[in-house]
């Protein structure tokens, strides 16, 4: 790597992780902000209907105040997410990061629902994804954050997305009644075949198995990358042709697994769609928007450990 080559034109070399970041933020978003002004329920707007307004005297409509502060604090979101995906911000991005943390933690606080207490690492891609960005982005000009940046950016990412696909996968595993609906809809709907509830719980426990797998696989993936290319550097130090490496770790985690992951993520987001049929699930496109992250962070996460297995620090080198 040439030292002296500026750190500024890491953002075009490295442009596939940091957009696919972007994009992930980006359309997040907008499926909150479309999820608010089609005045539908989120853990903020309940918490300033029932735990702020109502209870204030001298409120005439709580609800309807509570709504308008709602769209009032999501165009802000969604007019600082837009201005983050045009120029990444470190502070920015610790905002938004923030409001989307506080969304799920509303939802623990406030409860209602089976499960609530684990909305948050279910959540961890949708509130984690900016914090990645961050450590991308921040600093540029540090000559030191080189060295520690990209493998830093890759392994919180790869905790992020272990914990979502664990924590669904515990979720399916205890046979959580929305995840039994969605199959229950999905088969009915897509198939014309209406399986027994047991059936569900039953491919939900496979499901749990298989996610259980793929999360221990994803969090393992950065530090496979890096030991493949400390393998390669060791042989093209010895004089042995550096293809050779690919015979070894780094074909234990292929492409295809972070394939399956962002696969998975859509598949089940677009499940809210599909398991109400059309044309009432077309309503549900918010909740697939919402959950952009579960398919972009996979990808970020697959060209961060590419490049890893490259040996590659975060510079301009391309």
């Amino acid at each position: 790597m040439n030292a002296s080559q500026p750190l500024s034109q890491a953002a075009t070399h490295h442009s596939s992780a940091i957009w696919l970041l972007r994009i992930g933020i980006l359309i997040h978003a907008i499926g909150l902000f479309v999820t608010v002004f089609a005045t539908r329920q989120t853990q903020f707007g309940n918490y300033l209907f029932l735990g702020v307004f109502d209870s204030r005297p001298g409120i005439d409509d709580p609800y309807l105040t509570a709504v308008l502060v709602e769209k009032i604090t999501v165009s802000i979101f969604m007019a600082l997410v837009l201005v983050a995906v045009v120029k990444p911000w470190a502070p920015l991005l610790l905002v938004i990061a923030a409001y989307v943390l506080a969304e799920a933690a509303l939802g623990t606080l406030q409860g209602g629902y089976r499960f609530s207490e684990w909305t948050v690492p279910a959540s961890a891609l949708r509130w984690g994804l900016p914090l990645v960005l961050v450590v991308l982005v921040a600093w540029p000009r540090l000559t030191c954050c080189r060295r520690w940046r990209l493998p830093l950016a890759a392994q919180l990412l790869a905790l992020l997305v272990a914990t979502v696909f664990f924590v669904h996968g515990y979720l399916a595993w205890r046979a959580d009644p929305r995840f039994i609906d969605l199959i229950l809809g999905t088969a009915v709907k897509l198939l014309d075949f209406r399986p027994t509830e047991a059936q569900a719980v039953d491919l939900l426990k496979g499901i749990a198995v298989l996610d259980f797998v793929v999360a221990l696989a994803a969090l393992m993936a950065p530090a496979g990358a890096m030991l493949a290319a400390r393998g390669k550097a060791r042989r093209a130090t010895a004089g042995v042709e550096a293809t050779v490496g690919r015979r070894r770790w780094w074909r234990l985690l292929p492409p295809a697994l972070f394939l399956w992951l962002a696969f998975w993520g859509l598949i089940t987001a677009l499940s809210r769609m599909v398991s109400l049929g059309y044309p009432g699930g077309m309503s549900e496109h918010p909740e697939v928007l919402l959950r952009a992250s579960h398919v972009f962070g996979p990808l970020a996460l697959w060209v961060l450990c590419a490049r890893l297995g490259r040996g590659d620090e975060w510079s301009g080198s391309g």
